[in-house]
């Protein structure tokens, strides 16, 4: 990927917390980007998770959210997908744009 391709990701990584935080306000994040044949990647392409942590589904582990659940419920999903859906559809038009140029 290009320098600019990351910046460009970074700027709408930077969005996205900001809005999930206003809206939602969990108490951080899990961010995954697999890159590479053993990390999963077997046909080259980009994905990010963007996974935002709240403590209450933590689950039994108390205050430590090392080993607790790492999911949120579908209607979360959803409001989440909601919020970042805008971000997704600038991006891409924004690079079909660059490779149709």
């Amino acid at each position: 990927m290009t320098d600019q391709e990351w910046a460009d990701i970074l700027s709408v990584l930077k969005d996205s917390i900001a809005k999930i935080d206003k809206v939602y306000h969990p108490v951080g994040y899990f961010l995954e980007i697999p890159i590479g044949e053993l990390a999963a990647q077997n046909i080259q392409h980009f994905y990010m998770r963007l996974v935002p942590k709240y403590k209450k589904y933590w689950g039994n582990v108390g205050t430590d959210p090392r080993g607790g659940r790492r999911y949120c419920t579908d209607e979360q999903a959803k409001q989440i997908q909601n919020v970042l859906q805008p971000n997704q559809e600038k991006l891409l038009l924004k690079k079909t744009k660059q490779l149709l140029s």
